[in-house]
């Protein structure tokens, strides 16, 4: 698995990703990582994986979950009792917190419901002293020369994904300090042995990056560190072939001296509710302070029902926009805004296929693109509240 996480990480960070891509181009490269058969890709090849992870920048976690139901290095995860709702765990968080400087919370690339949490969690640590957000993947050369306020589609590569941009887009405007600390090139051997020796050379890249982003400018900074996966385990896990692996948060801890909370979102599942769960039976036990369980995604229409749960409303795609001959992707913008931030909604449409976009109340432009490029709009539209 770890091997295949290695891999996963190489391709959702294009070499040329960090500005010498257009937008459109980085939207266009969503065609040649998503093939067009997704079922012809062999259960065993790690590409399926990385279809799996790109289908969820365009709105396609059901198909992302069926490609991972099928992969080969797959792992479900664990049914958690649960020991909280997801209310009283952040409650108990934020205590926490109070007695720290540092928060850290994972994701699965695969999930962009775990981004909406970390938003959460960001709104709650703001009102608690909390003004550093820093995330994985964040390119420190973009975030100089670009960001000024906006969310732009090269920031970083899983923030390309809607609901992250929009989560980013609060956070920014809630006053956090967006900080990279991601792995810069130069701080690449080139071919590191092993892949052990290659998570080891990250780890360590990165918690030098934060600390001089961060700790070396402000040493009583408070802040919120959003992670992938196993970035955010304590202690150091042994590995099957009888290595010791040490992440980030691990790292980042003995380095600064200071007691990180902790908090995974990968291993656990609640079958009712997202909820606090317990732990103790999972493979990292003893490795996080909390664990929160999300239930399997449903949906409807083909788009996970949790999205009308925060307030998306579903929108039809306008027939210009749409095509007999090929899949499509849909992007929706704000009306009047660049095509260089990061959509509020993206959609890859299959031919035959009817299913909406989800936006929250607005007016928005919309998009549609080929492989070739631009193949109809902006159609401007208002998506309004509820009756």
């Amino acid at each position: 698995m770890l091997r295949l996480i290695a891999i996963i990480l190489a391709f959702a960070i294009p070499a040329n990703a960090s500005g010498q891509w257009t937008a459109e181009q980085r939207l266009l490269s969503l065609f040649d990582q998503i093939p067009d058969q997704i079922d012809s890709i062999a259960a065993e090849d790690p590409l399926l994986h990385l279809a799996a992870q790109m289908l969820t920048l365009v709105g396609r976690e059901d198909l992302s979950v069926a490609a991972m139901a099928r992969a080969v290095g797959y792992r479900e995860t664990d049914r958690c009792p649960e020991t909280s709702t997801l209310n009283s765990l952040m409650d108990q968080i934020i205590g926490d917190a109070n007695r720290t400087q540092i928060v850290m919370i994972n994701e699965s690339h695969f999930e962009p419901r775990h981004r909406l949490v970390a938003s959460r969690l960001a709104e709650r640590l703001k009102s608690e002293g909390y003004t550093y957000y820093a995330a994985e993947t964040l390119q420190q050369s973009v975030y100089e020369d670009t960001f000024h306020g906006r969310i732009l589609f090269n920031v970083g590569s899983y923030s390309f994904e809607p609901i992250f941009g929009r989560g980013l887009r609060e956070i920014y405007e809630s006053g956090y300090s967006l900080e990279a600390y991601e792995q810069r090139p130069d701080q690449r051997s080139g071919n590191p042995p092993t892949y052990v020796d290659r998570i080891h050379e990250r780890e360590v890249a990165q918690t030098e990056n934060l600390i001089a982003a961060i700790f070396d400018q402000n040493p009583g900074a408070r802040v919120l560190i959003h992670v992938g996966h196993s970035h955010v385990l304590e202690t150091p896990r042994p590995t099957r072939d009888g290595q010791e692996i040490r992440w980030f948060a691990n790292r980042l801890a003995e380095a600064t001296g200071i007691d990180p909370v902790t908090i995974d979102q990968t291993h656990c599942r609640s079958d009712m509710a997202s909820a606090g769960a317990d732990g103790n039976t999972t493979s990292i036990s003893g490795a996080v302070d909390y664990f929160i369980g999300h239930p399997p995604l449903e949906f409807d229409r083909q788009r996970p029902t949790w999205r009308r749960e925060i307030g998306d409303i579903d929108l039809e795609i306008p027939t210009e926009l749409l095509s007999e001959d090929g899949r499509i992707i849909v992007e929706a913008h704000p009306a009047g805004g660049p095509t260089e931030e990061v959509a509020i909604d993206r959609l890859m449409v299959f031919p035959g296929e009817n299913i909406p976009l989800l936006l929250p109340p607005g007016q928005y432009d919309l998009r549609s693109y080929t492989s070739e490029g631009l193949l109809a709009g902006p159609v401007t539209v208002t998506v309004s509240e509820k009756a």
